[in-house]
């Protein structure tokens, strides 16, 4: 602004963006180096300051209008955790991180653990055998088991981290929720 005090400065704040430092200038127009008249309105494009978010208290509240309220507060939803809960009703968050009334910065996440409702009378092993071992844990998770010990082996016929065995069998009924270890290739040697 010292620099261009003899023309009409205005100053835009664009959100923070990451790689940038605050008050950082990212375009001006007229260009730099263009011959222009005193008094001229120069508009100068910086970089706002990384906000604090201070956070609300989301537990026992609907999923989707939280996920639509971060989403309107630019609010980074990170992980969703799926747990069945006799307290809180289906598709209502149980807890949350980072806890109410903690700050959190911008480009930081926020945790929601949902409920899957009323715990099942049994549960049901899935099939993983062949899936990522990404995609095999959401199953074993949404069917309310729990993801066990993982060992490795190489098999060169197969994608990296594809499940090769499971230790319980595929549709087996379980009266509660236990540990499915997996067996998961690699292609190191």
């Amino acid at each position: 602004k010292l620099i261009l005090e003899n023309f009409n400065v205005k100053t835009f704040y664009i959100k923070y963006k990451e790689g940038y430092f605050e008050n950082e200038i990212l375009n001006m127009s007229p260009r730099a180096f263009t011959k222009v008249k005193e008094g001229r309105d120069i508009k100068l494009t910086v970089v706002g300051k990384k906000e604090d978010i201070i956070i609300e208290d989301f537990t026992n509240k609907s999923f989707r209008n939280i996920n639509l309220y971060l989403d309107r507060k630019d609010i980074l939803l990170d992980t969703v955790i799926y747990e069945y809960s006799e307290l809180i009703n289906k598709d209502y968050i149980i807890s949350q991180y980072p806890k109410k009334g903690e700050k959190i910065l911008e480009e930081k996440g926020v945790t929601l653990v949902v409920s899957s409702g009323i715990p099942p009378d049994y549960y049901i092993v899935p099939n993983l055998i062949n899936l990522s071992l990404n995609r095999g844990v959401r199953k074993i998770y949404e069917s309310g088991l729990l993801v066990g010990e993982k060992k490795y082996e190489y098999v060169d016929s197969l994608l990296n981290n594809t499940i090769i065995q499971q230790d319980q069998p595929a549709f087996k009924r379980l009266s509660m929720p236990i540990e499915i270890n997996l067996i998961i290739s690699t292609d190191e040697k």
